[in-house]
Formats: structure tokens, C-alpha cells, sequence
């Protein structure tokens, strides 16, 4: 199943946003990467970031908060 979430969240970022970024591991894991010195995140804290993700990537729901760009 993590295997699934890792495809997802580098799937969602490289269409949406971050074509050309080469994703480390631990990105993939958190879902939190960081891209030209800005955090973004994939998830919000607590939610499942698996079910946040697909829905993230069918609906392209995106916001923006300071720095963050955070799937809602």
C-alpha cells in the first residue's frame, strides 16, 4: 500500500507542479517536499494522505498558504 501512495504523491506533483523535480525518498514518504526552498505539502496532518491523494489528483483542489501549497 505505501508503494501505491509514493506513485500517487510523485504522480500528483509532477503533473500539477513539479515536472522537473527528482523526488528523494523521504519526500515520497512524507508527502512533504521541497522544492526551490519552499515547503510543500501534499497532506494535511492527520488525514490519510493515500485517500488525500487521490482525491487531491482527480479534482485538482489546491490551495495556497504562505509558502504551502496544501491539497484540501
Amino acid at each position: 500500500m505505501i508503494m501505491d501512495a509514493k506513485r500517487l504523491i510523485k504522480q500528483f506533483w509532477q503533473e500539477m507542479l513539479l515536472k522537473d523535480k527528482v523526488f528523494t525518498g523521504r519526500e515520497l514518504e512524507t508527502g512533504v517536499v521541497s522544492f526551490f526552498n519552499e515547503r510543500l505539502e501534499v497532506f494535511p496532518p492527520g488525514y490519510s494522505p493515500i485517500a488525500m491523494i487521490e482525491d487531491a489528483f482527480k479534482s485538482r483542489r489546491l490551495i495556497k498558504r504562505g509558502n504551502r501549497y496544501i491539497v484540501i
